[in-house]
């Protein structure tokens, strides 16, 4: 039987008893680095931190039999940060790193540490605290060291099942089965390239749609989010789109351009034709102003989110403000919208 040591038991003893002290951290930990990534251009498909049960640190104290855990462990609170692509694992970091003071003998990057031939976990692993003046807000968190773990959305689910069946489950599988697992790692890693290059596709209907509407081809297509976007950057090219707003760092809301798209169909306004027609029309025009003066800003830098917001006010307001109000995104619009109804 593997004993732990009296130092070991002292601090599995004392840490069981403030367990809940350390949940309440793990909230504001949760919170804190939710907020912080929140305005980034990165799709996240989850934040959550959790403190370490105390039944799985003692049996990583009796695993790794730790001289001073106190000092050694660096995960007894830690927050994963998921997201959808693997691209965007470092921006995250990038972010994180200007906020959190990192330790960076402690972090570390398991991408790196894969030889050209292996397959295996790949996370990002950064050991932090918040910085001082965080800290003082967040009692309970403090200047307590944590771990951020990074990593996609099919490096996660790789990893949860792999730690599961093989690590944690206390059975000595042949190498067989411990090939097929890395054999698992690898058929990811090509899915994650085929999903990068999904993204690309995005970019050339973009152009592809937008020469089309410039040859005066595909009025009457329905909008999906693509043409959509296509026919207001060649329509409004000093306007900010939603690619402009996000490579300059204050991305519209989240599912704003789909909820738009909707709103189009909703109102009516579903091709570029119909678009087009309330665009040029003496009451959009004026709205556009109105809303450009509010913001301080040329008129014909009107956002494309904020022009179809007043396309759809001009047409139906009340279509707006009782079904779509998610978009109706800044003071300026909706003071705009309130004009017109």
């Amino acid at each position: 039987m593997v004993r732990v040591p009296k130092k070991t038991q002292a601090f599995l003893d004392r840490y069981t008893a403030s367990h809940d002290v350390f949940k309440a951290a793990a909230a504001e930990l949760q919170g804190y680095i939710a907020s912080s990534i929140n305005d980034l251009p990165i799709p996240i498909h989850i934040t959550i931190a959790r403190p370490k049960p105390p039944a799985s640190l003692r049996s990583k104290c009796r695993r790794k039999k730790y001289k001073n855990p106190a000092l050694q462990i660096t995960d007894i609170l830690a927050v994963r940060v998921i997201t959808y692509f693997k691209d965007d694992v470092d921006g995250v970091s990038e972010r994180l790193r200007n906020v959190l003071d990192v330790s960076e003998t402690k972090s570390r990057d398991t991408r790196k540490e894969l030889a050209e031939n292996q397959f295996g976990y790949r996370s990002m692993h950064l050991v932090a605290r918040l910085r001082r003046t965080e800290a003082s807000a967040r009692s309970a968190l403090g200047r307590q060291w944590f771990e951020v773990q990074i990593r996609s959305i099919l490096d996660h689910a790789w990893s949860e099942i792999e730690h599961e069946i093989i690590y944690k489950s206390g059975i000595r599988y042949p190498e067989s089965v411990r090939r097929r697992f890395k054999a698992l790692a690898a058929s990811l890693e090509v899915l994650e390239d085929a999903f990068a290059a999904l993204k690309t596709e995005r970019n050339s209907l973009l152009k592809k749609y937008t020469a089309e509407y410039a040859a005066n081809l595909g009025m009457d297509q329905r909008f999906d989010v693509a043409r959509m976007q296509a026919f207001l950057q060649l329509k409004r090219p000093n306007g900010v789109s939603w690619a402009a707003a996000e490579h300059a760092g204050t991305p519209f809301p989240h599912g704003s351009a789909a909820a738009a798209v909707e709103a189009l169909h909703a109102a009516s306004l579903d091709t570029a034709r119909k678009l087009s027609a309330v665009m040029q029309n003496k009451r959009f025009r004026g709205a556009i102003v109105k809303f450009a003066s509010i913001e301080s800003i040329a008129p014909e830098t009107a956002s494309h989110l904020a022009v179809v917001v007043v396309a759809i006010a001009v047409s139906n307001p009340r279509l707006l403000q009782q079904e779509f109000p998610e978009i109706v995104f800044s003071p300026a619009v909706t003071a705009v919208v309130k004009s017109l109804s």
